[in-house]
């Protein structure tokens, strides 16, 4: 009969052969998603300009002030689009950046306004015909607001 040690050494053997023969894998790391370039908050009331931060700790800046969604409101929308809309003040925002600074800058000061066209979230300036969708603006230090499709 093998004595306790010599059990003990095959035990610690059989084992150390098992940890060798196996890598451990680390668990994968969560990322949280990309924030989305837009987004409307629903809940409180706020001014174009104000900064308002998701639970991801993303920072948006509110491109339009807040408007009020009611009851009939939210059950027209929806019978008429088969979407689901929230009762309360809804703020379309952008994600805080360059770009959206100065588009927030240009409304504030009146020099243009922003508009929906076609489902598209766009900014439309006095002097241009067409609205500019937000997602073909850029900024550089050199040339400010640009619009990409036209570089």
């Amino acid at each position: 009969m093998p004595s306790m040690e010599e059990l003990m050494n095959e035990l610690l053997r059989s084992h150390t052969e098992w940890d060798e023969g196996h890598k451990a894998t680390p668990a994968p790391i969560e990322q949280a998603p990309a924030p989305e370039e837009e987004a409307t908050f629903v809940g409180s009331q706020h001014q174009v300009g104000d900064e308002i931060a998701d639970e991801d700790g993303n920072v948006y800046v509110a491109t339009q002030d807040s408007y009020y969604v009611s009851a009939t409101d939210a059950a027209d929308t929806e019978d008429g689009f088969d979407a689901q809309v929230k009762v309360g003040w809804h703020t379309p925002t952008l994600l805080k950046s360059q770009v959206s600074q100065v588009i927030v800058e240009q409304v504030q000061a009146g020099q243009a306004s922003i508009v929906r066209r076609s489902g598209v979230t766009c900014i439309q300036f006095p002097d241009e015909n067409q609205p500019i969708p937000l997602n073909d603006l850029a900024y550089s230090t050199e040339l400010g607001l640009y619009q990409k499709s036209k570089f």
